[in-house]
């Protein structure tokens, strides 16, 4: 078996993951283990109290079968087994697509730990505290990930960061895997290095790039979040406006910020996922970004954020009915 390390979990598989960490007996980050392994994946789940559309849920189980014939099943947050009975050979990069997506999304749940789906930075100088960007589908969470590292901020997760909800007054956070995923426009706008397609079992234009997650400890402070937000219809050099949201406010954009939130809620249960959310909301400094969605206006907009970073004073604060 191969071990590895993703998050809080220390991972033991039957195949490599090259997207994980290597597991270092130093970190104290990995204090959950969970296994990894081929096997039978039943067809369905007995009395799911949640389905939508590939993926059932019961009390302690997550069964996620795609149309290619890959299928996964999670049992008590310990052990994912994963089939094949799909067309063509199937490769580890195909496994571990899906299983550092959904799966582990599912899992963080339930562990009660929140997948928040984010692209975070450590601070310049102060590395131990990250900030970070999240937002709907499409906000471009890593496009402004990438455009920071384009600055010299060092990446600290792509995709997801899980964030513990019980962690006191100071929010601890954990990696999730290694590399960035971006759009193949976001590559070619800022001329990075483009990789393999992330899986030939997606329809998904995105391509593994060049720069990579620092190989640091696995843990660090979560400082701030900036959830973005666009105008589809903004013109090129539109206003740019950031603003603090707390309260109510906050933890429903906590909410949205979530990898699969429907998922999430089904796993966790209402109560508690939204009792982890108001915990984020009062331990989290959490800022909208108003921006027009142009890549025009992103070096622009990284201005304004690094400027934001050394001086968090709102910038105006437009009626947005929807937020």
């Amino acid at each position: 078996m191969i071990s590895s390390q993703v998050g809080p979990f220390a991972i033991s598989s039957d195949i490599a993951l090259p997207l994980a960490h290597g597991s270092s007996p130093d970190d104290k980050a990995a204090v959950r283990s969970v296994s990894l392994t081929q096997g039978p994946v039943p067809d369905a789940l007995d009395d799911p109290i949640w389905e939508s559309g590939p993926i059932q849920v019961t009390d302690r189980r997550f069964l996620f079968r795609l149309p290619t014939g890959l299928a996964y099943l999670l049992e008590d947050g310990q052990a994912v087994t994963y089939d094949y009975q799909g067309e063509g050979e199937l490769s580890e990069k195909d496994v571990q697509l899906f299983f550092l997506g959904p799966v582990f999304g599912a899992l963080c749940a339930q562990h009660n730990l929140l997948p928040l789906h984010a692209s975070s930075l450590r601070h310049k100088h102060a590395p131990e505290k990250l900030f970070g960007f999240t937002g709907h589908s499409g906000a471009g969470k890593s496009t402004m990930g990438a455009a920071f590292t384009q600055r010299g901020f060092e990446l600290f997760s792509d995709d997801i960061l899980v964030l513990d909800p019980t962690s006191a007054t100071e929010q601890q956070c954990y990696r999730g895997h290694k590399g960035s995923k971006l759009w193949i426009d976001a590559v070619d706008h800022f001329a990075l290095d483009k990789g393999e397609r992330i899986s030939r079992l997606s329809d998904r234009e995105k391509y593994y790039v060049g720069q990579d997650v620092d190989g640091a400890m696995g843990r660090a402070q979560l400082d701030g979040l900036y959830f973005l937000h666009h105008e589809s219809n903004a013109k090129v050099g539109a206003n740019i406006m950031i603003f603090r949201r707390d309260d109510i406010h906050a933890i429903k954009l906590f909410h949205d910020g979530l990898y699969r939130p429907l998922l999430i809620e089904a796993i966790m249960g209402r109560r508690a996922l939204y009792q982890g959310l108001a915990q984020l909301a009062e331990t989290i400094p959490l800022y909208v970004v108003h921006r027009p969605f142009h890549k025009e206006d992103i070096d622009r907009c990284v201005d304004m954020i690094v400027e934001h970073l050394t001086a968090p004073v709102d910038v105006g604060v437009p009626d947005l009915p929807n937020m």
